[in-house]
């Protein structure tokens, strides 16, 4: 494993750490369920008109990165 590789791995497991403490507190997990809840995460991202569509679901994607790291 390259120097840079490993630079980059303990870059990516801090920002996990950050997203974990960020989110895990009470004023944390207020933000995330608005977050969620003004960009589509619990409803269907469809809208009969494409590019609607893909906007609605480009706020939604991203979401799933916070979720992603949370889990």
């Amino acid at each position: 494993m390259s120097d840079a590789d490993k630079t980059s791995g303990k870059r990516t497991l801090a920002l996990a750490v950050d997203y974990k403490l960020t989110f895990s507190s009470d004023h944390g997990l207020r933000v995330l369920r608005h977050l969620m809840r003004r960009h589509g995460m619990m409803n269907s991202t469809f809208d009969s008109d494409p590019h609607t569509s893909a906007y609605l679901e480009g706020q939604r994607a991203s979401l799933e990165v916070i979720e992603i790291v949370l889990i």
